[in-house]
C-alpha cells in the first residue's frame, strides 16, 4: 500500500490491524497520572502463528487483574469473544511418473481432500459468520513440470471455529477424512473466548463510548482469533480488545484510518482507565 493521506483518512499496510489501536493504547496510557493503577503495556508479534509472541512473555508480567487488546473495532464497539483457530498442513506423496500415465496423483488427491473438508461446514453453519465453521485452504504446493506427475503436494488449510464447539471434535472429523497415503499436520490451535461480559472492564468501556460519542456501544465477537485466545484461556477472562479502525479493512490494499477516529479513541480509553 502507498502510504498517504486522503482527506481524514491515513492509507497504510498495519494501520488498522493493528498500529492505530496499538499506539491508542500507548498514549492513552501516557495522557497522564492514573492514581493508584499500574499499566503494564506489550508489544508482541506472530499473532495467528505457530509461535506467538504472547506466548513467550514471562507469566508474572501478564498476570492482571483486566487486560486490553488493541485490536480495530470500528470505535463504537468492545471486542468480548473471538472464534477459535485450527491450522493444518496435509502432505500426499506418491511415485514420480509422466503425465500421459493415468496413475495415482497427488495433487488430484489433495484436492478431493480440500472438497471434502469444505463439506464439514454444512452442518455447522449457524445465523452469522461467528457462529459457523469456516475452512480455508491457504496454501497449496505441488508439480515440477507440465509433464510429469509429481511425487508430493501439499496444502495449508485455516480452519475457523465457533464458541462452543470443541477443536478435538473438529480434529476428530477431519482424520476421518484423510486418506491413508497422506498426512495431517497439526501447525496450531486456539480455542474460541468468550469474556466476562460483565466485567467492571466491560462497563467502563460501555460507559466511555457512551459518554465521548454518544451512541450506544456494541459488544462484538469477531470471526478471526487474536492474542486475547491466549490470554483469556491461561489467565482471566476479565479482558476485552478495542481500538480504532474498521475490521474490513484489515489486510486488504485498502487500509486505512480515519485520524479522528484514532485520536477519539485515546479519550475513550483513557476515559476507561
Amino acid at each position: 500500500i502507498r502510504f498517504r493521506r486522503e482527506k481524514d483518512f491515513l492509507f497504510a499496510r498495519g494501520s488498522v490491524d493493528a498500529k492505530s489501536p496499538l499506539l491508542a493504547l500507548i498514549f492513552a496510557a501516557l495522557k497522564k497520572e492514573y492514581e493508584d493503577l499500574k499499566i503494564k503495556i506489550a508489544c508482541v508479534v506472530g499473532e495467528e502463528s505457530e509461535d506467538p509472541g504472547i506466548s513467550k512473555i514471562d507469566k508474572n508480567f501478564l498476570k492482571s487483574d483486566f487486560a486490553i487488546f488493541g485490536e480495530p473495532s470500528n470505535l463504537t464497539g468492545v471486542v468480548i469473544g473471538y472464534r477459535g483457530r485450527l491450522a493444518l498442513r496435509v502432505l500426499c506423496k506418491a511415485q514420480r511418473a509422466h503425465a500421459s500415465i493415468q496413475t495415482y496423483n497427488p495433487i488430484k488427491e489433495v484436492v478431493n481432500f480440500l472438497k471434502k473438508i469444505d463439506g464439514l461446514r454444512d452442518n455447522k453453519e449457524g445465523d452469522s459468520i461467528v457462529n459457523s465453521l469456516t475452512v480455508n485452504p491457504v496454501m497449496i504446493k505441488g508439480g515440477i513440470a507440465n509433464n510429469v506427475i509429481p511425487d508430493l503436494c501439499e496444502a495449508l488449510v485455516d480452519v475457523r471455529i465457533p464458541i462452543n464447539t470443541s477443536i478435538q471434535e473438529i480434529k476428530d472429523e477431519i482424520k476421518n477424512l484423510v486418506s491413508p497415503s497422506m498426512i495431517i499436520e497439526w501447525l496450531s490451535e486456539t480455542d474460541a473466548v468468550l469474556a466476562n461480559k460483565e466485567s467492571l472492564l466491560v462497563f467502563f468501556f460501555k460507559k466511555s463510548i457512551a459518554k465521548n460519542l454518544k451512541v450506544s456501544p456494541r459488544l462484538l465477537i469477531k470471526a478471526g482469533s487474536s492474542d486475547m485466545n491466549y490470554y483469556a484461556k491461561n489467565f482471566s477472562l476479565n479482558c476485552v480488545s478495542y481500538g480504532p479502525g474498521d475490521p474490513r479493512y484489515e489486510h486488504s490494499n485498502e487500509e486505512k484510518i480515519s485520524i479522528k477516529d484514532y485520536l477519539k479513541s485515546i479519550d475513550i480509553i483513557s476515559s476507561v482507565l
